[in-house]
């Protein structure tokens, strides 16, 4: 697994994806296919049917476990919220009805649980099929860094690496990013937003984030709060919309993080 925070699964076949969608990332210089070992170590062996379920199954468990170490503990995750349920029904019914779903809630309500939930669900379902599906992470902060200016990374080849990305792209965090050369970092987001608007590519945002400053209840601690932001803060109003296009599923404001450290405290 990479170490900046991304999963992909190499060797994707492509009968796995609709084929409208690969034509279309082909076109805008998709990472080509390039068998990884484990790929080819799966095509040289004869595997029956439900060999290969178990091993899809896990392979695609295992590398879900590894991006969330540290984190969470996959086999324990919290059930699937209702709209987050009804998004991953739709995902494997026809992924292009509803491609993106925005999940609006607090830090520590579970966000980040919630989309490797929905991952892991539909890994295990493509696995009954036989099928790998793939998805990659990162970071609205990760992201960033590797746009600006000085950065060790190449600013187009990581929109390729996420913009353009056929599987699931998880995009934690949105708004959460070194305010460091802002106006690079807001294009570059407009532009993955954007690009996998038009190409209606399956995306899961979390953020903090309300859509717009009116939607605030004011009161005095967020008159006082200076720090807090809203996307139109942050991304022009037209990624805005896009965004509101998708399906937006507000989290109940419970912290996770703060109930398991009461926990692990007694």
């Amino acid at each position: 697994m990479p170490d900046d925070g991304t999963f992909l699964i190499d060797g994707l076949p492509a009968d796995d994806l609709d084929a409208a969608v690969l034509a279309a990332a082909r076109r805008h210089e998709a990472p080509t296919y390039q068998p990884g070992p484990a790929v080819q170590r799966y095509s040289e062996q004869t595997m029956t049917f439900d060999e290969k379920v178990r091993w899809l199954t896990e392979q695609g468990l295992d590398a879900l476990r590894g991006q969330a170490a540290g984190e969470f503990d996959l086999d324990s995750l919290p059930p699937l919220h209702e709209f987050t349920a009804e998004w991953v029904r739709q995902q494997l019914a026809d992924p292009a009805v509803a491609p993106w779903l925005i999940l609006v809630g607090p830090l520590g309500c579970g966000k980040t649980s919630q989309s490797f939930a929905a991952a892991r669900h539909l890994v295990l379902e493509y696995a009954k099929q036989g099928r790998r599906y793939a998805w990659r992470f990162v970071t609205h902060r990760n992201f960033a860094a590797k746009v600006q200016r000085g950065s060790d990374e190449d600013a187009e080849e990581t929109i390729r690496r996420y913009a353009h990305f056929p599987g699931l792209l998880i995009f934690s965090d949105l708004g959460d990013f070194n305010n460091q050369d802002f106006g690079r970092a807001a294009d570059y987001t407009s532009r993955l937003v954007n690009h996998r608007y038009h190409f209606r590519l399956p995306t899961i945002y979390e953020t903090n984030l309300l859509y717009h400053r009116d939607q605030f209840v004011v009161d005095m601690e967020k008159e006082l709060d200076r720090s807090i932001a809203t996307m139109d803060t942050l991304l022009d109003d037209r990624v805005i919309d896009r965004l509101k296009a998708g399906w937006t599923a507000p989290l109940p404001e419970v912290n996770y993080r703060q109930n398991q450290g009461r926990v692990m405290g007694t």
